[in-house]
C-alpha cells in the first residue's frame, strides 16, 4: 500500500496544493500491479 499512497503523493506534490483541487488516483493498472507484485 505505500507503493499506492507514494503515487499519490507524487501526484500531489506536481500538480500542488492550491485550490482548487482536483481528485488525485492511482490508475487502476498501477494498483494491480502494486498487489499482484505483493502477492509474489
Amino acid at each position: 500500500m505505500s507503493a499506492a499512497y507514494r503515487t499519490v503523493l507524487d501526484a500531489n506534490l506536481k500538480r500542488g496544493f492550491d485550490l482548487p483541487r482536483t481528485r488525485v488516483r492511482t490508475p487502476r493498472a498501477r494498483l494491480l500491479w502494486i498487489v499482484a507484485r505483493n502477492l509474489i
